[in-house]
């Protein structure tokens, strides 16, 4: 009897990917852009694409020690070791831990909460300063060879519009957005992506989905109108 490998476990951590698996893309053999990949597998909305449906794509992470993770276990995808944006600039970045980000984009109040996390904590982590390099979206795409993605997954800690604003539609159709918000408004991720045939559908914990009208038309045709109405149904309006 042959071996039988253990089922591939959905790993993101507001249920995005089996919700998107079992609702919107079934499908084997697509092709996935997660931005801000962290490690590749904790709360990763890709994992599960590559591993059970054998996806392939590009996975982004700036920090140097979360980036070799992610060379180590996602061999079959495209690693790049940058931040994005629309300037190809160097920039500075504060590594910690789950409040890691560019620091010209870190909330004040994220500071605040580190202060008083640690405070009465006996061993205090060292945080790390480091420089990274921007890269715009439509640069990494055109050395990855990417012209059309299914699932993007945005979740770069405040950043999100300035890499939004680095993808030129003109070169590469995308499917499906994920983008975090942790305000819950995503007022002007839609005032992009809208005009561009999207719709925001609605919310995963602090993670919109946009799904452009193509995706939407080709699964109204092909599983109904009533599974369409499902999917809607089954996420957070947002007004």
């Amino acid at each position: 009897m042959p071996n039988q490998q253990p089922p591939v476990e959905y790993r993101s951590q507001w249920r995005q990917d089996r919700f998107i698996h079992e609702n919107l893309m079934p499908h084997r053999g697509g092709t996935f852009f997660e931005a801000g990949a962290h490690d590749a597998y904790t709360i990763s909305n890709t994992w599960f694409f590559e591993k059970a449906l054998d996806w392939r794509g590009v996975l982004v992470e700036m920090q140097p020690q979360l980036f070799a993770k992610i060379v180590e276990r996602r061999p079959n995808s495209q690693c790049f070791r940058c931040a994005l944006g629309t300037q190809p600039i160097d920039l500075m970045y504060l590594e910690a831990g789950d409040r890691s980000s560019l620091m010209r984009y870190m909330p004040h109040g994220d500071i605040e909460y580190l202060e008083r996390h640690y405070a009465s904590k006996p061993d205090k982590p060292t945080f790390r300063v480091g420089w990274v390099a921007v890269r715009p979206v439509s640069d990494v795409l055109t050395e990855a060879g990417v012209t059309h993605i299914d699932y993007f997954s945005l979740d770069v800690e405040g950043a999100e519009m300035d890499v939004l604003r680095s993808i030129d539609f003109s070169k590469v159709t995308i499917d499906l957005f994920t983008i975090e918000d942790n305000a819950g408004k995503w007022t002007e991720p839609r005032a992009l992506l809208e005009p561009r045939g999207y719709e925001l559908i609605g919310a995963l914990g602090v993670d919109a989905l946009f799904a452009h009208r193509r995706l939407m038309d080709r699964i109204a045709a092909e599983r109904g109108t009533a599974h369409v109405a499902a999917v809607r149904s089954g996420l957070r309006r947002i007004a």
